[in-house]
């Protein structure tokens, strides 16, 4: 059975587009891919629409026949197509975290709010994925030179957590607007001056700290910073209307 209608449901906040060498671990991605193409020069068939969690980009060609080799990146995914939702919900509950920081750092990255494995994508699969997820045979790999109008997506990861979780505030939801998300970071960015994508969870947190002194104080400002965005994209949308 596939379940892709079901997810597509479950999707929230729109649809930013980005190139293939932009995905990143933990980000729930939407493309077209050839039907068939399991080999580098198999013919496939018409495109037609994924939806995966994505686990890894990995280099998957040969490095003697130039820098992304005759097949490029290989990107590493779980085919929700295969997953019910259900099932897939259980399995995200085991993992999903609850520290404020953390859960601010993956809004940001638009990554899904589970812990530290996120970014480590061996330990993930022979821990969790093989173990519980093998039978639905979701495991797949796809050639990144293939994928065609490639978008990132963002489950509503609301019913993962408890309804009196003051973490349900933090997560992206259906007011969201995924494109408005980078110009999130790039203001909390020139704020801190580092460019937080690329810190790890540990170092995030600390220097988080240092600037800010307390979470509290943090989120106040996240909350700020997605507030100005909303209201400045707004009046740009309504200067943009009456131009025309």
């Amino acid at each position: 059975m596939n379940y892709f209608p079901a997810y597509r449901r479950k999707l929230v906040g729109g649809f930013m587009p980005t190139p293939a060498n932009r995905i990143r671990p933990g980000q729930v991605i939407i493309f077209n891919y050839p039907k068939e193409r399991s080999t580098p020069k198999s013919g496939g068939s018409a495109a037609i629409p994924r939806i995966v969690l994505v686990l890894n980009r990995r280099f998957g060609g040969n490095k003697k026949s130039g820098p992304e080799g005759r097949v490029g990146m290989k990107l590493h995914a779980l085919n929700l197509e295969y997953i019910p939702w259900l099932k897939f919900r259980t399995f995200m509950k085991q993992l999903i975290t609850q520290d404020t920081l953390t859960l601010i750092k993956r809004r940001l990255e638009i990554r899904a709010p589970i812990n530290e494995l996120i970014d480590r994508p061996l330990s993930f699969y022979s821990s969790w994925i093989r173990p519980q997820l093998i039978k639905h045979l979701t495991y797949r790999t796809y050639y990144t030179k293939y994928m065609k109008s490639v978008r990132v997506a963002a489950l509503d990861y609301k019913t993962m957590f408890s309804y009196t979780s003051e973490a349900r505030d933090l997560l992206i939801e259906k007011n969201d607007v995924l494109k408005n998300i980078p110009a999130e970071e790039k203001i909390l960015n020139q704020i801190i001056d580092v460019k937080t994508n690329r810190l790890k969870d540990a170092k995030f947190k600390k220097l988080i700290m240092d600037r800010f002194g307390s979470v509290a104080s943090f989120v106040r400002a996240v909350k700020d910073i997605e507030t100005y965005i909303d209201e400045t994209t707004e009046t740009l949308d309504d200067e943009d209307f009456k131009s025309k």
